[in-house]
């Protein structure tokens, strides 16, 4: 029975079209894609849910965060990035709300068409739209550069590198993050990678290993899943998360 059904896996993951071209979502992974949406569409990136498991009795979670993408012109998108719930519990003392909102522009530099190199800068301003202390009530911002090339047919490498000025306690510190994703290409339909990222703010770095993968369902929709290991003490123990992109 095990047998039929990974079997029926393997063929459907084989029977499902190709990547398109112009569909090159952002996620999973916490590294960036470097590929703009394609002019005049839409590309909806959701995170459906995510669990993470902090140290002691802390937990987070959050909800349906989605990323509207909309393509401008060629190597151009605009992004907002809505966050309708996300919570925490700390020691017993837990608050749930709505997030807060960023505003995103992409602007992919070269490799815009996907066969080779590619580089791409993303400039964003968060909104404090958070309710129920699920933000700090200060408009932030940063840049991101984000870039990536193949190594073989099947194998690719994202890298990113990015700096924020963030409210802590309702003071500005500066925040600077990045890391490097390696993927590898099963079939035309499933990919898996694994990604080191780290995040550093206050003196303290989160450092994660990642791994996860994607499956394309039809030329327009992918599926997504993964985890987040913390490997240094200001990293949560683990964040597991399912998600899904769709371009229109």
């Amino acid at each position: 029975m095990i047998a039929k059904f990974a079997a029926a896996v393997a063929f459907a993951a084989l029977a499902t079209p190709a990547f398109a071209d112009n569909f090159v979502p952002s996620r999973p992974g916490n590294t960036e894609s470097p590929i703009s949406s394609p002019v005049g569409q839409w590309q909806v990136e959701t995170e459906i849910g995510s669990y993470s498991l902090g140290h002691g009795d802390d937990r987070s979670w959050s909800a349906l965060q989605t990323n509207f993408r909309y393509g401008l012109a060629p190597g151009w998108d605009a992004q907002i990035i809505v966050s309708p719930y996300v919570g925490e519990d700390a020691g017993g003392d837990r608050e749930d709300g709505f997030g807060d909102t960023t505003l995103r522009l992409h602007h992919n530099i070269f490799g815009e068409d996907g066969n080779g190199p590619a580089f791409a800068l993303i400039g964003f301003v968060t909104l404090p739209t958070g309710t129920n202390d699920q933000s700090d009530g200060a408009v932030e911002g940063g840049l991101i550069g984000t870039g990536s090339f193949p190594v073989t047919r099947a194998d690719s490498i994202t890298y990113t590198a990015g700096a924020a000025a963030v409210s802590v306690s309702h003071e500005y510190k500066s925040d600077v993050f990045g890391g490097v994703n390696i993927t590898h290409q099963f079939t035309d339909a499933f990919s898996a990678y694994a990604e080191l990222f780290a995040d550093r703010t206050q003196g303290e770095t989160a450092g994660t290993l990642d791994i996860g993968g994607a499956f394309l369902s039809d030329a327009h929709a992918q599926w997504d899943a993964g985890v987040d290991l913390g490997i240094t003490h200001a990293a949560d123990n683990a964040r597991f998360f399912l998600g899904w992109a769709h371009l229109f």
